[in-house]
């Protein structure tokens, strides 16, 4: 009698685990078949595919286990399932990508601007020397008090833009420092 091949299959994703010969029934010397295998032969699977059995027939299967997505949420997906296919307006994140933050609200630009001005004003002492301008009655130089106010229009002028700038921190958008 000729060697049966034997096709092993998971017990739970049924996908297709590896193949082996079959040992013969000592009794009546036919091929012993254990469970979650079959001898008929799987299909030709092609790449991001998986071959399953269906307890009758193999099938090809898309498979994008593992990888990792964002949705027009931001919000991030790992397929787990075999057979599960992306939805068309996923985007794909590389090995190591993160997932990209999502736009700011206009009420968080706003808020954002109003801040890297206070932080800006602060940064170039203006803040300390109009306390010691009070305290001691030296007065603020006259170029931090010009560089303050510079900061505090391009502020007003920021938060008139439409669109608001998502990246209002940047140098770009506030005057040179001192």
């Amino acid at each position: 009698m000729t060697e049966t091949k034997i096709y092993h299959y998971h017990p739970e994703t049924k996908e297709f685990m590896g193949q082996s010969i079959a040992r013969l029934d000592p009794l009546g010397g036919h091929p012993l078949i254990p469970a979650y295998s079959t001898i008929q032969a799987p299909i030709e699977s092609g790449d991001g595919m998986s071959m399953i059995f269906d307890g009758e027939q193999w099938q090809s299967l898309p498979d994008y286990r593992g990888k990792r997505y964002y949705n027009e949420d931001y919000q991030e997906i790992t397929i787990k399932e075999l057979g599960k296919i992306p939805a068309d307006d996923w985007v794909e994140l590389a090995e190591g990508e993160a997932m990209p933050l999502a736009p700011l609200l206009d009420e968080e630009i706003m808020s954002g601007i109003k801040r890297e001005a206070a932080r800006r004003i602060e940064a170039c002492g203006h803040d300390w020397m109009a306390l010691r301008q009070v305290t001691s009655g030296i007065e603020v130089p006259a170029d931090i008090v010009q560089y303050a106010e510079l900061i505090r229009q391009t502020s007003g002028e920021l938060e008139q833009l439409s669109p608001l700038p998502q990246d209002y921190a940047d140098d770009r958008h506030w005057p040179s420092k001192l």
